[in-house]
């Protein structure tokens, strides 16, 4: 009868800081041996030589010598075949340890009651005071290298396992700082792909483009959508007047989130500063990241808005030019009163207007609005509520 024989190794794969064994119909009985083979170096000579090729050096024809049909059953093994994994390690380039320091199956007697090295067991020298394998801090780099110089297969690589802090609720926003410490840590699991799922401004991030490109991993993430967190700052009352000033001063920055079109869901006609922030981000493309999709909304207006605006309009005037074209003023305020007829100035008037008409539609770039009302937009939903039905349009009719 003719038996499979196993590798006299557990073959080791590691996946992103995880071991498995990949074994074949079954291990080696290492125990059963145990008087016939009294050290390691029998069968496994490469470690002690540094001869990497031959970390197990038996060979089929040892093993017939007494699996031959009549000693023993007959074995159908043809020779170790090395299998790919992401390990720095090599036993030539590690110090020379007992065997059973890494490979004694703990509470087991008997020299021969070894097993494949476990992660704890790297773990206790190399975890850089880490208390477990996938912990937050553990230097990965140390035992494993980045993905990108591996031979494993997609599928392998696909078994990576997720560290929890991974899971942590504010990864995503502190992840970058993470990234910039120490990209070689991340490398073990990611290649550049993995990034620019989410990352418009990829080719710009240092910290990105150290990293290597795979294919793989490309295949991997190709279904993925982005994710991108709000940040804090987005969440103040004031965040849609004060967003422009704090473009213009990182514009980087919002580029991790941001396309041009993102900007360009409000700002329609941009003034020539604006122009420039939204040119300083990316431009998304088909098949690439999109970045935040942007809902065109009302800025914060109150309802007294109708009475003070024209402050705001003589000294902000090219905030309203992004959304207002100069009609829309004109709808209301006499144009001979305006200063200037440039709307991206100023205002068309800086002077109260007593008496507005309302001869013609309320008008606001169609990109942001689409409103066509007999009563300007802010007098339809503000003031009728302040003057208890009564606006300040002339009657007609």
């Amino acid at each position: 009868m003719r038996r499979v024989l196993a590798s006299a190794l557990l073959i080791i794969v590691v996946a992103g800081g995880f071991l498995y064994s990949a074994t074949r119909s079954q291990s080696f009985p290492h125990e059963k041996h145990q008087g016939l083979f009294p050290t390691c170096e029998a069968c496994h000579s490469g470690i002690y030589s540094g001869d990497e090729t031959q970390v197990l050096s038996v060979t089929p024809s040892l093993c017939g010598g007494c699996h031959n049909g009549t000693v023993q059953i007959e074995v159908d093994w043809d020779g170790y075949t090395p299998t790919a994994d992401n390990l720095k390690f090599t036993h030539s380039g590690h110090p020379q340890l007992p065997c059973a320091t890494c490979h004694k199956i703990p509470d087991v007697e008997g020299e021969m009651a070894v097993q494949a090295a476990r992660p704890a067991s790297c773990v206790g020298c190399h975890g850089g005071g880490a208390d477990s394998h996938l912990a937050a801090g553990m230097p990965c780099e140390k035992c494993h290298v980045p993905v990108t110089q591996t031979e494993l297969t997609t599928t392998q690589i696909a078994l990576f396992p997720m560290p929890p802090s991974h899971s942590a609720e504010d990864f995503l926003a502190s992840h970058p700082g993470l990234a910039a410490e120490n990209i070689q840590q991340c490398s073990v699991c990611h290649a550049r792909e993995s990034c620019t799922v989410c990352h418009l401004n990829a080719d710009l991030v240092p910290e990105i483009q150290a990293l290597g490109t795979d294919k793989r991993i490309a295949a991997l993430v190709a279904s993925k959508e982005g994710r991108w967190p709000t940040p804090e700052s987005h969440l103040s009352d004031d965040w849609i007047r004060v967003h422009g000033g704090m473009a213009e001063a990182t514009p980087v920055q919002c580029s991790d989130c941001h396309a041009q079109q993102s900007c360009e869901n409000c700002h329609a006609q941009p003034d020539p500063l604006v122009s420039s922030v939204i040119a300083a981000l990316p431009r998304a493309v088909e098949g690439g990241p999109q970045g935040v999709q942007t809902a065109s909304s009302m800025p914060p207006h109150d309802k007294d808005f109708v009475i003070v605006h024209q402050t705001a309009a003589a000294t902000e005037s090219g905030t309203c030019a992004s959304c207002h074209q100069e009609t829309f003023c004109t709808d209301c305020h006499d144009a001979s009163m305006a200063p200037s007829s440039t709307m991206s100035t100023t205002c068309c008037s800086t002077t109260r207007t007593p008496w507005l008409n309302s001869r013609s539609a309320c008008r606001v770039t169609p990109a942001r609005y689409s409103v066509a009302t007999a009563t300007p937009i802010w007098v339809r939903a503000w003031w009728p509520a302040r003057t208890a039905g009564t606006t300040m349009h002339r009657r007609t009719g």
